[in-house]
């Protein structure tokens, strides 16, 4: 990135520097973790070399961009030898793991017009549209209409016959993207029999990259575009639509659910911006995410930035707007969002809820099952079983599971 565009957060150029230090003593993964981590879960056990590759030569933030663009270069390479020798599973595999590293090598760029950010773009969507080609369920790409603009998304559809699926909408954090919505193998939501819509809304992946900026009620509008574009398949059960938001999704995802009544039940983990005003993941965590947002935002001053769209970040009235149900997974020691702020808001839901606490955890939550749990959340509620609401708090160490009538933050 240019240096004017560094300079526009105050923290991130004066701090950059130990950034760096960390980076070369921890790993990439400590600044850029959405994009990252999402990618190698995603891609699956076979990402371990690139893993190591990723960490032997990134000592710098500077270098992550450079070096993932080298990984989807190096996959889109083997996927072309496959398609000549006629391996077609083969190719499916490293098309997708090309578009998700150009995605996690796009994600280090906020700056508009730049043009390696166009040509990351691109090559996101050019190998993503050959793995669907010869993916092992349907996948179509698709534009849904928004104010003047279109919101990019992928649908995904199980395999066999065609009928009306259920639907989980997958709402990414602003770290991540839309080819991250789905695993290549073995997707908890499709497994389950659900068809899922992997879009991004304004200031995320492909839309930004466009010039669509997010503001702090695009998504309140998004979500009836969502859903007028779900209403016009045949094949889309839309008495059983189903939003999973994560990170920042657990912002926009509740949002979302409060401005449209037609999604009829909420999964929202790793609550990141619950926190009035965002001072938690803007002030006091990396600084590359305020950096980001900024771009998302359209702003490239951070007083400005902070004074007309961070500190009107605020979920204050929805909650008692929200009658369908929704659950909650957060971490009581998330950096980026203090677990009172998620509490807090959880206690103002109107419909039934239920929050799941784990000790001692971080933004990530470490629970290797909680997409399983997610995904049988939405399986119970659309087989018409109804939430047993309450709190759970998940004991560090032991795994036991505590109900709770009331939660005191630590």
């Amino acid at each position: 990135m240019r240096n004017d565009t560094e300079k526009q957060s105050i923290r991130w150029y004066a701090q950059k520097w130990l950034f760096d230090n960390t980076i070369a003593l921890l790993g990439p993964e400590v600044i850029a973790s959405g994009a990252l981590n999402n990618t190698y879960d995603r891609i699956g056990y076979d990402v371990l070399q690139e893993v190591q590759l990723l960490r032997a030569r990134v000592r710098r933030f500077g270098d992550l961009g450079r070096e993932a663009k080298r990984l989807g270069a190096r996959r889109e390479a083997f996927a072309k030898e496959n398609e000549a020798q006629k391996h077609f599973v083969a190719a499916r595999e490293n098309y997708f793991a090309a578009s998700l590293f150009y995605g996690s090598a796009r994600w280090t760029i906020f700056e508009e017009g730049n043009p390696l950010l166009q040509q990351l773009d691109s090559k996101v969507t050019e190998c993503y549209q050959k793995y669907a080609q010869y993916a092992d369920h349907p996948v179509e790409r698709v534009k849904i209409p928004f104010e003047g603009s279109t919101l990019p998304a992928y649908f995904h559809r199980p395999s066999g016959e065609a009928k009306r699926f259920p639907v989980v909408v997958v709402l990414q954090g602003m770290d991540s993207f839309k080819e991250q919505g789905t695993r290549l193998y073995g997707d908890r939501m499709l497994q389950r029999g659900f068809a899922v819509l992997a879009f991004e809304g304004p200031g995320q992946g492909e839309a930004v990259s466009a010039g669509l900026k997010v503001k702090v009620d695009s998504f309140d509008r998004a979500a009836k575009a969502v859903m007028d574009y779900l209403a016009t398949r045949k094949d889309v059960s839309m008495d059983r639509v189903g939003l999973y938001g994560l990170s920042f999704g657990t912002y926009w995802g509740p949002r979302m659910m409060a401005s449209e009544p037609r999604i009829k039940a909420g999964a929202f983990v790793a609550t990141a911006s619950m926190q009035p005003g965002g001072e938690a993941v803007f002030d006091y965590s990396h600084p590359a995410y305020k950096l980001r947002h900024m771009f998302m935002a359209g702003f490239t001053d951070e007083d400005r930035f902070d004074e007309e769209y961070a500190s009107k970040l605020s979920l204050a009235g929805f909650g008692p707007k929200i009658k369908n149900p929704v659950m909650f997974a957060a971490g009581d020691e998330d950096f980026l969002a203090p677990i009172e702020s998620t509490y807090e808001f959880y206690k103002t839901i109107a419909g039934p809820k239920r929050l799941v606490i784990y000790e001692g955890q971080p933004h990530g939550v470490g629970d290797p099952q909680l997409s399983s749990t997610v995904g049988d959340f939405f399986s119970d509620l659309f087989a018409g079983i109804p939430l047993d609401s309450g709190i759970t708090l998940v004991e560090s160490g032991t795994e036991k599971r505590l109900q709770l009538k009331e939660y005191t933050p630590p």
